[in-house]
């Protein structure tokens, strides 16, 4: 029938190539994440599975500071209160002037050691914190000054944002 789903046997496994995209794609992000330089040469060697792995619990540390933040937002859209925002603002542009005193990395650092040390943030990322702390100021002020229309499509933009991010 037309709406059944495939059974188990039917279900084809992502091809080769394409799971290799997907792999030197989260390879490469991880690297202009976090400025590891990693040799073109290294995708062909036989330790990709181990570099693999390595990336992986990379990504999942550098997804910590998008989560807690998407966290954040939800709870300041949940109580339409400005001074939320203003605090998401505050601590997302310390983050960014301040990388090595970063909470979120500081946090994420303590919480979990034995997964991954977040290392301060390169230029990319401390201007996505940039951004984002204006989006959460665009925010509070518009729920401070009574424009709810206009705050409620600023945090939608905000949330989706965010849920680009975090998968």
């Amino acid at each position: 029938m037309i709406g059944d789903l495939p059974s188990e046997r039917q279900r084809q496994p992502l091809p080769r190539h394409r799971s290799k995209l997907i792999e030197v794609f989260l390879n490469f992000w991880v690297q202009d994440q976090c400025g590891r330089k990693l040799s073109a040469t290294s995708f062909f060697n036989r330790d990709l599975k181990n570099q693999l792995q390595r990336c992986t619990r990379q990504y999942s540390a550098l997804q910590f500071q998008p989560r807690a933040v998407l966290v954040w937002i939800v709870a300041g859209i949940l109580f339409q209160s400005p001074p939320v925002f203003y605090l998401l603002c505050v601590v997302l542009w310390w983050s960014a002037l301040l990388p090595k005193l970063n909470p979120f990395d500081a946090l994420f650092n303590v919480s979990f050691r034995g997964a991954f040390y977040l290392t301060p943030a390169p230029a990319p990322r401390r201007t996505a914190q940039a951004m984002a702390g204006m989006f959460a100021l665009a925010c509070g002020l518009l729920l401070h000054i009574g424009r709810l229309t206009a705050a409620y499509v600023m945090e939608g933009i905000f949330v989706a944002a965010v849920l680009a991010l975090v998968p």
